[in-house]
């Protein structure tokens, strides 16, 4: 992404597509790259993602892909959520599951939107890969790993922030760390779910917070 030009949005773009067929979530990236002016490599993500989805055919067959709109429509909650960290799987407690996805989904695309157009590239990079995240309806504490980007982008960038914004990113850093506490009993969700959520929610809310006139652009 931070090459540029043709070869960086060719790269880029084709990483986006391929990690879209193995998980559909980055997909949301693409709608950063349209934001941000980078067409070219919004065209490589679909061409790619295209491109692979046809070659593997020969494989996987027709059926999956028939279905796959089926089964996201229908999608219900995890059936255990002893790890279940999606904020969609918190609001479903009080809402239907569909609403609720549909719910985190807008608020997600929102923050990209916000993000693309009024901060600095790293900071609206960072709030993309974190919100791509946490808009899965299905996420557990081994996704967190991918909070380790959106965390490396934004630390540089707290200090010139508001005041705590780097205390903020390393709160939210320890807050996914938890795991399972099985011996807490019943009170365990209250480590291997409560407070890795609130630690991933914490990494694009503090990006969000960082005032555009306070970023820097270069590495």
């Amino acid at each position: 992404m931070r090459i540029g030009g043709r070869r960086g949005d060719a790269l880029a773009g084709v990483a986006i597509g391929a990690a879209s067929l193995v998980k559909l979530f980055p997909a949301l990236l693409v709608l950063w790259l349209l934001l941000t002016g980078r067409r070219r490599a919004a065209a490589w993500a679909l061409v790619a993602a295209a491109s692979l989805a046809l070659l593997t055919l020969p494989v996987t067959g027709l059926d999956p892909w028939v279905s796959y709109p089926a089964v996201l429509a229908n999608l219900g909650p995890p059936a255990d959520t002893t790890d279940a960290l999606a904020p969609a799987v918190w609001l479903g407690l009080f809402l239907p599951s569909a609403v609720a996805r549909a719910i985190v989904l807008g608020l997600g695309v929102a923050a990209v939107a916000w993000a693309a157009v009024r901060l600095d590239e790293r900071a609206s990079f960072g709030t993309a890969v974190a919100v791509s995240v946490l808009v899965a309806p299905a996420l557990f504490q081994h996704y967190l790993a991918i909070m380790v980007l959106p965390l490396l982008l934004g630390l540089p960038l707290a200090r010139e922030g508001p005041k705590g914004a780097r205390a903020a990113l390393a709160a939210s850093y320890f807050a996914m760390w938890p795991g399972q506490q099985p011996l807490l009993g019943g009170a365990a969700w209250v480590l291997n779910r409560a407070i890795p959520t609130v630690g991933a929610l914490g990494v694009p809310v503090t990006l969000l917070r960082i005032p555009p006139s306070n970023l820097r652009k270069g590495p």
